[in-house]
């Protein structure tokens, strides 16, 4: 009888063990790294692949007259869910005077620079009350889309999980609302259209799970514009929230995307920042991360950039595309989300930022930093 007490007083202690130790183990892992707790180990990068790769940002301006220079930004939500009452959207707009410029005024100069702004616009401009059975539901009043036309935006990606917040009344009231203040948008079925400089745009957004996609749609879609010649933006809705890391449907639609003939790949929805990646040629960014984000007051991860494409034809008709990256935050103060992007201006950060970027995009071969950086040349299509 002792015996059999002793032997079931060692297993007790054993299993006792074994669940302090797992509890440690993931206490330690979660607050060791605020940022990294879903990184891999990455490969030592050689910053000297970059050689030939690099290229000045000014002296490009200055040698080519048609090159056309876009813009791309993350999540932009105007607005905030009915419940929130601490830090708002809407008290922020009332602090400031409603005065539309404020929110993105400290990037609105990059923007007004280039030749086309475009932003993932999650939310309604509706004054609709009638909304969906779900957690969170964004809006915010019609006059919120001239805050997008003084921060320079002229174009929107409505492809996303909160473009029905408020049904089917929302998400029309929302296009409505931005065709009054001259925003063009695209997604959700709808294709951007345009011809800037000589260089034909097409502009589409797909939700990118794949029970919420038909990949071969998708497929059939990108393969027709090409064939139309033009140069295509696919954005996707997709991923894991938090996570910096893309899950393997991501890579699985992006890739499926590329060969159909997409040239650039932009992802939206996790809130953070993902790793980008080169595939045959073609730049995948994940995710952008927040931007100008009413959806929470005050968000862990503030870390956001600015992605910059560039597009050159030279004498010869040869296409050349090129990205650059401008870290930047989603708030012009780390204390509390001001609604206010504002650039990364300390060297400590902006290094710390690209060593991040880095040690997530195992999938590029070069070192990502703030130069412009050439992705492909060919025969103009």
């Amino acid at each position: 009888m002792k015996n059999k007490y002793n032997k079931i007083l060692f297993f007790s202690i054993f299993i006792i063990c074994i669940l302090f130790f797992s509890l440690g183990y993931i206490l330690f892992s979660y607050y060791s790294d605020d940022y990294k707790n879903d990184l891999p180990n990455p490969p030592k990068i050689d910053k000297d692949n970059l050689l030939g790769n690099k290229v000045d940002f000014d002296k490009l301006d200055e040698s080519l007259s048609n090159d056309l220079l876009l813009t791309f930004v993350g999540d932009c939500t105007l607005g905030s869910d009915p419940k929130f009452s601490y830090n708002t959207f809407h008290q922020k707009y009332e602090e400031v005077e409603r005065d539309p410029y404020y929110f993105f005024s400290n990037v609105s100069h990059i923007f007004e620079n280039d030749d086309l702004t475009i932003a993932n616009f999650e939310g309604t401009l509706t004054t609709s009350n009638k909304k969906a059975f779900k957690k969170f539901t964004f809006k915010g009043p019609p006059e919120y889309s001239k805050i997008l036309t003084a921060g320079n935006i002229e174009l929107v990606n409505l492809a996303n999980n909160h473009s029905y917040d408020y049904l089917e009344k929302g998400f029309i009231d929302t296009k409505n609302n931005l065709d009054q203040e001259g925003i063009d948008h695209f997604g959700l079925g709808e294709v951007f259209k345009t011809e800037l400089k000589g260089y034909k745009l097409a502009f589409i957004g797909y939700k990118g799970w794949l029970d919420t996609i038909n990949i071969q749609t998708m497929k059939d879609e990108i393969s027709t514009f090409k064939k139309e010649g033009y140069i295509i933006f696919a954005n996707f809705h997709w991923g894991l929230e938090g996570r910096h890391l893309p899950i393997g449907d991501q890579k699985l639609v992006a890739h499926a995307a590329i060969d159909s003939g997409a040239d650039f790949v932009i992802g939206h929805h996790p809130h953070v920042v993902q790793s980008m990646e080169i595939y045959k040629e073609r730049l995948i960014a994940y995710s952008l991360g927040n931007f100008c984000f009413g959806g929470n007051s005050n968000p862990k991860d503030k870390r956001t950039l600015i992605l910059q494409v560039k597009l050159t034809n030279n004498d010869e008709n040869q296409l050349s595309s090129y990205f650059k990256i401008i870290p930047s935050y989603i708030s012009s103060t780390n204390s509390i989300n001001d609604f206010r992007p504002t650039i990364m201006e300390s060297p400590n950060d902006r290094d710390g930022f690209f060593n991040f970027l880095n040690d997530i995009s195992t999938d590029i071969n070069f070192y990502l930093s703030d130069d412009m950086i050439n992705i492909f040349s060919e025969s103009n299509i």
